[in-house]
């Protein structure tokens, strides 16, 4: 079941379920409930009072709240315990909690498991408590939002690592027997289907890959990469797409980054789309890494056509490509998705005395520095 769901510009009733043992806490509240509720931007506010958490849990069973005011010290249970059964029985209502105490540590306990709000008793007047309750409402609905988004992208992962990869397996075994039987135009035309199909197969693998890491809800293990040792793996295999494509590598000994597995293919990109965006001309390109401080700049430069100033601006955004050559748009959306997750950002300026230069500021990682994603 769902709230009445209250916003800036809603005046919908909103119904609140205060949890408190005490008569007179439960009634201070509730008087400040009353004259606040100009604060919620509501027409009328209905209170509904339980005094033991066993009763509360009974009472978001037979109905729905569009927020809890619940105190930690109840009758059948005691402290963050009270705040842990409650939220164990997984009702989607925002917490309010309420106690006597003034203790942080309790506070961010609290917020760790679940609560919204942490309110100390006494220290707060009708503003506000309801507009504590006011921003945990709006908050509630917007987790609810993003998990129904997140829900919805983990559906679109499986279509794509099962349904449409699999698909593709098939059409590329059976045209892979064409192009051998077949001669001239026909053999042709069989080898471009193929060469289509690897296209596509790559990059629902480069979706795939983004989706796993923006869907993720466990906590993904930043580790240390030096940045030359990534690139001497890529070099080989950037020169080898086709002919006139040079590499140089320039980077710092302790140019690392913090980072996932994903950074390989963050590179991999910057590359490729500096050897595209110069086809058939050949192109150098040149990557350098230096640490500074808390970052890692690094910067890959070629002496192709360049960025128009107009397209700078727009470049990372889904859909745009970085120059004539067309293509989906898709390789710098993903690069500048996962730099993102990694707290980093990137840049495309003019290079010196032509072409782009993409330039990756990541965190410096320190070293054997293994770190949760976005601490």
């Amino acid at each position: 079941m769902t709230s009445s769901q209250l916003t800036t510009e809603g005046l919908a009733e909103v119904t609140v379920l205060v949890v408190e043992d005490s008569d007179d806490d439960a009634l201070f509240l509730r008087k400040n409930l009353e004259q606040g509720i100009e604060y919620a931007f509501v027409n009328d506010i209905e209170i509904e009072r339980e005094s033991s958490l066993s009763a509360a849990i009974d009472a978001c069973n037979q109905r729905t709240f569009d927020a809890v005011f619940l105190d930690l010290g109840l009758p059948d249970s005691n402290g963050i315990e009270t705040l842990r059964r409650f939220s164990d029985a997984e009702f989607d209502v925002p917490i309010i909690v309420q106690t006597g105490l003034r203790d942080r540590e309790t506070a961010l306990e609290a917020i760790r498991q679940g609560a919204q709000e942490y309110l100390v008793k006494g220290e707060s007047g009708p503003e506000t408590i309801v507009k504590s309750m006011r921003h945990a409402i709006e908050r509630s609905k917007n987790e609810r939002q993003l998990r129904r988004h997140r829900d919805q992208m983990e559906f679109f992962n499986s279509i794509l690592r099962h349904d449409m990869l699999n698909g593709m397996q098939i059409i590329r075994g059976n045209v892979y027997g064409l192009a051998d039987e077949l001669d001239g135009e026909p053999g042709e035309k069989a080898e471009t289907i193929l060469e289509w199909s690897d296209n596509i197969v790559d990059l629902t693998e480069k979706i795939r890959d983004i989706l796993d890491t923006l869907t993720s809800e466990d906590t993904t293990e930043l580790q240390r990469f030096v940045v030359d040792d990534v690139m001497a793996d890529l070099v080989a295999e950037i020169e080898g797409i086709r002919e006139g494509v040079t590499v140089t590598v320039d980077c710092d000994d302790d140019a690392a980054v913090q980072a996932n597995e994903l950074f390989v293919d963050v590179l991999r990109n910057l590359l490729i789309n500096a050897v595209k965006h110069t086809e058939p001309e050949p192109v150098d390109i040149e990557v350098t890494a230096e640490r500074d401080g808390d970052t890692v700049e690094i910067v890959v430069a070629d002496d192709g056509p360049g960025v128009d100033d107009a397209r700078k601006e727009r470049i990372f955004e889904r859909g745009e490509t970085s120059g004539s050559a067309g293509g989906s748009g898709f390789g710098l959306y993903f690069v500048d998705s996962i730099v993102e997750t990694y707290g980093g950002s990137v840049t495309v300026e003019d290079n010196e005395p032509q072409g782009a230069q993409f330039i990756l500021t990541l965190p410096n990682a320190r070293a054997e520095s293994v770190l949760p994603a976005g601490d």
